[in-house]
């Protein structure tokens, strides 16, 4: 909580402070109040001021000062409160091709103009309705992308790229959620090289082609012994190439899990590590 407690340390400056005095004589009159930005308290319960008696418009504001990661997330762990305006929809980032929408703060016309003007442990919003174009958009530091919309359908990320590229790099921890994500053939959706990727509720495809043995929708060149990463796939649908992921030499798939429907095709959950999982964690 280091940048936390340097603004209340130094964040109310002597300048911000203002004392009433009042004329005690007449009747009715208050004691002497103390007044802290727009607040007043008794002097005498100064010892009891904390940043809890700031309504939620304020401490969002100053919220948006503090890195997501680790600032906000230490302070999620304070009280019930301040997790629920960590979560806040307010401090996200969104990506949105309406020109209303462009005017608004911490809105962007793409992703890639999302991912270089966040920070590390941002959520980035994408707008349902018209697909998003990425192609190799990189990934250097922890975020999470979430579909603006409870169908995974109606928010879509379209990689029109050539021949073994992909629509996102993650070279850190991702957490990807609500959306469905397309790659021309050849293409992969995904690209995991180092941290933790988190696949939950999404729809992942790669078109048809006669070479489909050589596409996977998932490919990870991250080898868990050194990287310390890992792949967990949550009630995803996977759709397309002769295997739903291409893993590195050491990889392999673990606690897999298939629905077959109808509708929906596979969806799948499995996790992707170098060690053999049990109930209790990795085998040693």
């Amino acid at each position: 909580l280091s940048s936390w407690s340097t603004y209340c340390e130094h964040g109310m400056a002597e300048s911000q402070v203002q004392r009433f005095h009042w004329n005690e004589s007449l009747p009715g009159t208050p004691k002497r109040l103390k007044k802290v930005h727009s607040f007043m308290v008794p002097e005498e319960e100064d010892a009891s001021i904390h940043l809890d008696i700031l309504d939620d418009t304020v401490l969002l504001r100053i919220f948006k000062y503090l890195t997501p990661l680790p600032d906000l997330f230490n302070i999620a762990l304070v009280c019930r409160r301040f997790h629920e305006l960590k979560n806040d929809e307010r401090l996200w980032l969104t990506v949105s091709h309406r020109s209303t929408q462009l005017k608004l703060p911490r809105t962007y016309p793409s992703l890639e103009d999302a991912v270089s003007s966040s920070r590390p442990g941002d959520t980035i919003v994408l707008e349902p309705g018209k697909p998003h174009v990425i192609c190799g958009v990189n990934v250097r530091w922890p975020l999470q992308f979430v579909g603006g919309s409870s169908l995974i359908t109606e928010t879509q990320l379209v990689c029109p790229g050539g021949e073994y590229e992909s629509g996102l790099e993650c070279w850190a921890s991702c957490r990807i959620a609500g959306l469905t994500i397309r790659a021309n053939p050849l293409a992969s959706c995904l690209s995991h090289h180092k941290g933790r990727l988190i696949l939950e509720s999404c729809a992942l495809r790669n078109d048809t082609h006669p070479l489909e043995h050589l596409c996977a929708p998932i490919r990870t060149s991250c080898d868990s012994t050194k990287e310390r990463g890992r792949i967990s796939v949550v009630e995803t649908r996977i759709e397309g190439g002769a295997k739903a992921i291409s893993c590195f030499a050491g990889e392999r798939l673990q606690q897999v899990r298939v629905i077959y429907t109808s509708n929906s095709g596979c969806v799948f959950w499995f996790e992707v590590g170098g060690k053999a999982l049990t109930d209790d964690g990795p085998m040693k």
